[in-house]
């Protein structure tokens, strides 16, 4: 019974692990060594670069043989972003789980029951994380829920590359984007209402960035849907701080409505145009789509194409500016309904306020008579 002192671990000369107790003994198994509390503890690559550090702990075993470590109570520490200062606690992932072990031959940490990671306002919950210390990548792959503080994230695959700062989700993924506030009062912050409820998001792919890019990138057959509206697409990229969203390939809309264009009750409308658009289930396609809330601008791009009621609005490009209330399509404009009437037109801006549209690079009209 040794008080007061470490054990160390090395592998090709090179510090492996390490461990301070407070009392350190041995049995009759000579590769054997225990120890009630680790006070402090580190684990290293097969350089000797510190990966996990500050590692407390009860129960642990030594095998020196083996070399294995195996704690089986209230481990907790921070596995380290070896591109960065240790000072910088920013940079590095919190740990707490009810068992370790480590493998120092194959450089891997498995943490398992009530496992805990934390990073910068983002934590995990799941039952098993198995960590390559070699390549400092943590791997889940069990039921876990990923939280921050505008996103809840689940799924049954993730890998965490702890030096590049960046976590990925490659199954069963599910997100949903909280709501902001609560719903105004019929409809009169039209803003805050759309904010209000919460927004939803499947998909095959999600890599999510901790570092300066805090931005969250999904890909393979994206969903994005929120009460009434859907959107469907190839990939999706979400900027948690500016709050901007783009989706791409084959987008697809699909609502029951457009009553959230305006902030006027649709009963105010005198075309009666306008009210049947506004009340009206729609599909939107589009090559891409990108929302700029703190701008007040969507604009569409790329083989644009709006349907309902019979009418089918085509354009190169489409841009819709909240704060004028105004629609601008632009590029090979054609306006069809029911094969009755075509417009055409290189540009035509919709003023939802004034109920009118108008052409701006001049127009044909083609008419189809019957006698």
């Amino acid at each position: 019974d040794i008080r007061d002192t470490a054990l160390t671990g090395y592998e090709d000369a090179k510090l492996s692990w390490r461990a301070d107790a407070q009392s350190i003994w041995g049995g009759r198994n000579k590769y054997l060594f225990r120890a009630d509390i680790i006070e402090n503890g580190q684990l290293f690559d097969r350089a000797g670069q510190m990966v996990m550090d500050q590692i407390k702990a009860k129960k642990l075993t030594v095998n020196s043989r083996h070399k294995t470590l195996h704690a089986k109570k209230e481990l907790s520490g921070v596995f380290i972003k070896r591109t960065s200062s240790q000072e910088d606690p920013r940079s590095h992932i919190y740990v707490q789980s009810s068992e370790l072990k480590y493998y120092s031959y194959r450089k891997k940490t498995i943490l398992s029951k009530e496992v805990i990671l934390k990073r910068k306002g983002a934590v995990i919950h799941t039952e098993e994380v198995e960590v390559d210390n070699q390549e400092n990548i943590a791997h889940i792959e069990a039921p876990f829920v990923f939280t921050s503080a505008s996103i809840i994230a689940e799924g049954t695959h993730m890998k965490i590359h702890i030096d590049n700062d960046y976590g990925e989700i490659l199954k069963d993924l599910k997100v949903t984007l909280k709501g902001k506030g609560r719903p105004s009062e019929e409809g009169k912050d039209r803003e805050a209402s759309i904010r209000a409820y919460d927004t939803y998001l499947e998909g095959g792919y999600l890599r999510y960035d901790f570092g300066g890019k805090d931005q969250v990138f999904v890909k393979n057959k994206v969903h994005i849907y929120q009460r009434d509206k859907h959107i469907y697409g190839k990939k999706a990229l979400y900027h948690r701080l500016d709050e901007t969203f783009e989706m791409e390939g084959d987008v697809k809309v699909e609502a029951d409505g457009l009553e959230w264009l305006t902030s006027r009750s649709v009963s105010e409308f005198k075309s009666l145009d306008f009210k049947e658009g506004l009340m009206s289930p729609f599909t939107f396609y589009c090559d891409k789509l990108v929302f700029d809330p703190g701008k007040g601008v969507m604009s569409a791009t790329g083989h644009v194409r709006f349907e309902q009621l019979g009418r089918k609005v085509m354009c190169d490009s489409l841009v819709y500016r909240d704060t004028e209330g105004k629609i601008i399509l632009t590029g090979r404009v054609k306006i069809t309904k029911g094969g009755i009437t075509s417009l055409k037109s290189e540009a035509i801006e919709v003023d939802i306020r004034k109920e009118t549209y108008q052409s701006k690079q001049g127009f044909e009209v083609e008419f189809e008579l019957h006698p």
